[in-house]
């Protein structure tokens, strides 16, 4: 009995909320085929720009790897100039030691010449 009233009560709660010819709204075939269209172009459209966006994403990851390459390279570089500028403040150093004007190869010619010219001079004067 309990089965009974239990399809009894299925079979009405069916047949009263049920929908009918009346209460459903008619759409037509080729407005139908429109909303078909339009989902399929949208899908497409949908599954380019997801290509689009991951070869963004791929390219901003490349820009960040060639502004990562730059500092390290202009990193490298200050530092390069910085040896340099130590090395020419070095040999200007160097420079200030080394070349006094009595090392000078003229100077030595000159002394040389004076002083040969002066023994002669004075062995000549010696008789």
């Amino acid at each position: 009995m309990r089965n009974f009233i239990l399809v009894l009560l299925l079979g009405v709660s069916f047949s009263v909320f049920s929908q009918t010819e009346n209460d459903s709204v008619l759409i037509p075939r080729v407005e139908l085929e429109r909303v078909f269209n339009s989902i399929d172009t949208l899908t497409i459209q949908d599954s380019i720009k997801t290509e689009l966006i991951n070869e963004f994403t791929l390219q901003l990851k490349n820009y960040e790897m060639l502004t990562n390459q730059d500092s390290i390279l202009l990193m490298y570089q200050n530092r390069q100039i910085n040896l340099l500028n130590t090395e020419i403040q070095l040999y200007d150093d160097r420079l200030k030691h080394v070349d006094k004007w009595y090392r000078k190869p003229w100077v030595g010619f000159v002394v040389g010449v004076a002083t040969i010219s002066t023994s002669s001079w004075i062995v000549s004067n010696i008789k």
